[in-house]
């Protein structure tokens, strides 16, 4: 029996968003770039970055004045990531 392929979580992110992006300009007869710039990516190489992409993703809600306080937005990962038990990220 053959072992099943692991592909990298970078490459199916990079996967469903060119997917993505096809899917809706097919649709609209659109061709090019879908998003504004280019995604940057950066792998996570320490505990104290990956704390602080925490930080910063979540905060943006405050900066941009969606949300005062982003652990009382109802959407956010925020607590599931910081939860010990198992959830559904």
């Amino acid at each position: 029996m053959e072992q099943p392929k692991i592909v990298s979580a970078p490459h199916q992110f990079s996967h469903f968003l060119n997917a993505y992006a096809q899917s809706i300009n097919k649709r609209y007869s659109h061709s090019g770039s879908l998003f504004e710039k280019n995604l940057k990516r950066k792998k996570i190489e320490s505990e104290e970055y990956f704390r602080k992409l925490i930080f910063y993703i979540h905060n943006n809600l405050a900066h941009h004045k969606v949300q005062e306080d982003f652990r009382d937005y109802p959407w956010s990962s925020y607590k599931s990531i910081l939860s010990l038990n198992n959830t559904r990220i």
